[in-house]
């Protein structure tokens, strides 16, 4: 499963939506938000770099749209007996 339905979308966390939220909320301050989307950076390219391991993207670079079609197909291939996608 990408995701569920207490957390983001898969494009809301790769836009930073919800770090955005919880500094709006006052939950994160500025600096725990900085953190957070330093952090999110890095899980994008570790993400992107898994993806193209696959050949599910032509290069590791994190782009600015969401590899949703490349992310789904890469959780099909998984040996997972159920697989979930929440729709978008």
């Amino acid at each position: 499963m990408i995701t569920t339905h207490d957390l983001p979308t898969f494009t809301g966390w790769w836009r930073g939506l919800d770090v955005d939220l919880r500094q709006t909320l006052g939950i994160f301050d500025p600096k725990t938000s900085d953190r957070e989307r330093a952090a999110r950076k890095a899980d994008k390219c570790h993400f992107a770099q898994a993806l193209a391991a696959e050949g599910l993207l032509p290069a590791e670079q994190v782009t600015e749209e969401p590899p949703l079609e490349a992310t789904i197909r890469y959780l099909a291939r998984t040996s997972s007996v159920l697989t979930a996608v929440q729709i978008e």
